[in-house]
């Protein structure tokens, strides 16, 4: 029963992991004008407001630009867009703008690699071109090469920040998860509680900010200090990741064969008169 719900586990994130869709989870999305990490006021699914045509756009939903761009100096959401109108500028002008921007970057790319591209292509057609090493292995169809060109990118170790930062918060404020995993952590030492899971995945979320944020300012500066603690970091990031691999395989016999036998146990010995912890979360999972 684990090992299919880990398959359809796996099946949705792959079924998921390029598309409008992922770019929608990557960007965010906000009914109101914000300021973006450069400072550019946007609105819904990464709008630029300063595109020449922002007036025309807004103008069909009955917004003026100066209204819009007035919320975000005075921080106030008197000038919004509906989420019906958001998924309009963004399914119609903004992901249609992202994938021209790489045909003709590289034309012809596989489904999956194309749908990957149109992600970065999202920040701007000026900012995918800066990727020319990036570019010469896609037309090459050297793959590898082209997926280090891009993790190795200031753009990549923010969206993975970000990424890391999103899952924590998730973990912590979704409810039902935690009942779920509470069930399963039941007469186990290895498997660890599941808010120590979501503050784990917003630390490494910070740390990646940060080694980003020194590695770029160490290059544009050329401080060596701020290249060594970059390097320092990376090395603690690369210790961490063999600490969670080992942690993994520490877990293996216990995913396979102590935490089934353990709820089956539980299960058929259900105390029904006088429900104990165990049998709160059970029945709380079974509501939901």
């Amino acid at each position: 029963m684990l090992k299919l719900l880990t398959f359809l586990l796996y099946i949705t994130l792959v079924s998921s992991i390029c598309g409008p869709e992922q770019t929608n989870i990557n960007e965010g999305r906000r009914l109101c004008c914000y300021y973006d990490s450069l400072k550019i006021p946007t609105i819904g699914i990464g709008f630029n407001l300063r595109r020449g045509d922002a007036n025309t756009v807004l103008s069909k939903y009955n917004l003026k630009l100066s209204n819009v761009l007035h919320d975000c100096q005075r921080n106030t959401s008197k000038n919004c867009l509906t989420d019906s109108q958001v998924d309009e500028i963004f399914y119609n002008i903004s992901y249609p703008e992202a994938a021209s921007c790489v045909d003709q970057y590289v034309p012809n790319l596989p489904p999956i690699k194309r749908a990957a591209i149109i992600d970065v292509a999202f920040a701007g057609c000026r900012t995918l071109n800066k990727f020319v090493k990036m570019k010469k292995a896609l037309q090459k169809q050297d793959w590898t090469t082209a997926a280090n060109e891009l993790k190795a990118s200031k753009w990549c170790v923010q969206l993975t920040g970000g990424v890391f930062l999103s899952c924590g918060i998730l973990v912590l404020y979704k409810r039902d998860l935690h009942e779920l995993f509470a069930l399963l952590s039941y007469d186990s030492h290895l498997v660890p509680s599941f808010l120590n899971v979501g503050y784990v995945l917003i630390g490494v979320g910070a740390l990646v900010f940060i080694v980003g944020l020194l590695g770029c300012c160490g290059s544009v500066r050329e401080s060596r200090l701020l290249l060594g603690l970059y390097v320092f970091f990376i090395i603690l990031v690369m210790g961490g990741e063999l600490v969670v691999a080992m942690y993994t395989v520490l877990l293996g016999d216990e995913w396979d064969t102590r935490l089934p036998n353990t709820l089956k146990r539980r299960l058929s010995t259900y105390n029904y008169s006088i429900p104990q912890r165990f049998e709160f979360d059970l029945d709380t999972v079974h509501k939901q």
